[in-house]
């Protein structure tokens, strides 16, 4: 059965991502992390949706990249970082 895994930094991420919009509007926190979850729900039917990056894969959610990897019919999340950020 396919099935996605957030890594620690994902995870993490996330967190993070909530905590920062969860200052503005508690609403558009909530919209954004389920978007940022269907995105990731997605990948598991079409896993080779997003575009190569090194030695992974990255798709984006509005100004987010979702940075992961397809290990035996399952996606490993590695990242969810701001598309402004300077990913390595």
């Amino acid at each position: 059965m396919n099935k996605f895994i957030l890594a620690n930094q994902a995870r993490l991420d996330l967190k993070e991502i909530s905590r920062y919009h969860n200052k503005y509007s508690k609403s558009y926190s909530k919209i954004l992390n389920k978007q940022i979850i269907s995105s990731i729900k997605t990948l598991l039917d079409y896993s080779n949706f997003g575009k190569p990056f090194k030695q992974l894969r990255e798709t984006r959610c509005g100004n987010y990249r979702i940075i992961y990897i397809k290990k035996e019919n399952n996606i490993y999340i590695i990242r969810i970082v701001h598309s402004s950020m300077d990913f390595k």
